[in-house]
């Protein structure tokens, strides 16, 4: 009898300590959960830091690209954590960056056709991007940065200026 009770004892023990490894295993998972989300909502502030000092678009296009990267590989934690909100602040502020920088414009001069295509990525990275934390991207206004018909706008006026010159080289002959 002695020993069936010390071996319901150690088996026991054993079951317990299996219980408190994997319990401790999930606590760690949890922990590292928290540590992965809490290092991207540090990367966005050095991404804002970044696009506001972008030089061109396609600089900014890699960035929203990093970004929307890491979003998915950290969204089910960014939702168990309820972190949305927070990281939504986060892209308002980039959004307003990207509207911001000077140097962040369409170039219709431009023979890169990565330049041309590259606010049309950025754009649809950032509704991406709402989508994972669950945001209507129809909240936001995107028309500051769509810049797909700035080429025809220009052509427009560059038109218009040749036709005044026309008018008034025309006026004055």
């Amino acid at each position: 009898m002695d020993n069936e009770l010390y071996f319901i004892r150690e088996q026991k023990k054993l079951e317990y300590l299996k219980y408190k490894e994997k319990l401790d295993e999930e606590e760690q998972k949890r922990l590292d959960e928290i540590k992965c989300v809490n290092i991207f909502i540090t990367n966005l502030d050095f991404y804002i830091q970044e696009i506001e000092k972008a030089k061109n678009i396609i600089k900014v296009d890699l960035i929203i690209s990093n970004i929307l990267n890491s979003m998915c590989v950290n969204k089910n934690s960014i939702k168990k954590l309820n972190k949305q909100t927070e990281i939504f602040d986060k892209i308002l502020i980039i959004i307003t960056k990207i509207n911001e920088n000077t140097n962040i414009k369409f170039d219709v001069h431009s023979n890169n056709a990565y330049e041309k295509k590259a606010p049309k990525h950025v754009i649809k990275h950032i509704k991406e991007i709402l989508s994972i934390i669950d945001i209507d991207e129809n909240i936001i206004s995107f028309d500051l940065m769509d810049t797909s018909h700035d080429e025809e706008l220009v052509k427009n006026l560059q038109n218009e200026y040749l036709d005044e010159l026309r008018l008034l080289k025309n006026g004055f002959s």
